[in-house]
């Protein structure tokens, strides 16, 4: 993960962030529980029709969000495999093909989300200047529990559905949200 930023209280940054979870998986299909389960056909069409420009990808490592990317028409600036944007682990599809069996615990969930958040801040300074749109490629459980880590004072997390890129805002640090959907402001 990046280093810490530390930015004076009156900076002001707004970037756009999207959220996408993945394309429907073999395991949102028809219940495939084998370790980080591919897409299914129908995902692969979905992820085929998902479309935009990004200053910055941050996908999660299972098989299903890389392939979501892989097979869209999304253009990005950079992108960036991030493991910390993992599904919660709780069943076994959400363990990785090299991965002993093992369930994820709330908190340390929460330090994902932490850490996540602290990444999403970085790269949204570092791209300064433009207009930089950052689209985070990941899962159901863990964009539910990323957007509640964000927005404390709100936390009700828009439907995730496969294959739906939503605006997803954050909570500024100063505890303000900021007035445009989408926007992290305060960053």
């Amino acid at each position: 993960m990046s280093r810490p930023i530390n930015m004076p209280a009156n900076h002001q940054l707004e970037v756009p962030v999207y959220f996408c979870r993945h394309a429907e998986s073999t395991y949102n299909a028809h219940g495939d529980s084998s370790p980080d389960v591919p897409l299914s056909e129908r995902g692969r069409a979905q992820a085929k029709a998902l479309s935009g420009h990004y200053h910055i990808v941050l996908c999660s490592p299972m098989q299903r969000a890389r392939q979501t990317i892989e097979l869209s028409k999304i253009t990005y600036s950079k992108m960036l495999v991030v493991p910390e944007l993992r599904e919660v682990v709780s069943v076994s599809s959400d363990h990785l093909a090299h991965e002993r069996s093992w369930h994820e615990t709330g908190s340390q969930a929460q330090e994902r989300c932490a850490a996540v958040l602290q990444l999403l801040k970085s790269e949204a300074a570092a791209a300064a200047g433009g207009s930089p749109r950052i689209l985070l490629v990941s899962h159901c459980v863990f964009g539910g529990r990323l957007y509640a880590h964000c927005n404390a004072d709100s936390p009700r997390c828009p439907k995730l559905r496969n294959a739906a890129i939503v605006p997803f805002p954050v909570t500024t640090l100063s505890g303000q949200k900021s007035q445009r959907n989408g926007k992290m402001a305060g960053l």
